[in-house]
């Protein structure tokens, strides 16, 4: 599986709040838990741009977790093999 499809999904930020990425037509785009939206470029080597938050706020895709440089970490939402959360 590919650095990008591992981005995919549903990401909570901070306080529970939802945060997901999703694709579109337009590329990868991030919403955030105040609804903001971005467009998202991810290299490779896990390393994410967020083009429209903060000037371009980068970050890191682990595993488990976006760890943002303004200091917010989106854990993972575990899902089902359905989408369903669990």
């Amino acid at each position: 599986m590919g650095v990008t499809c591992k981005a995919l999904g549903i990401w909570p930020g901070n306080r529970d709040m939802r945060a997901q990425i999703v694709a579109s037509r337009r590329g990868l785009e991030a919403t955030n838990e105040r609804g903001d939206m971005t467009r998202l470029e991810i290299n490779r080597t896990g390393s994410i741009h967020a083009l429209d938050w903060e000037g371009g706020l980068r970050g890191n895709l682990r595993p488990d977790r976006i760890e943002w440089e303004n200091g917010t970490t989106w854990m993972r939402q575990p899902v089902d093999p359905y989408g369903r959360r669990r």
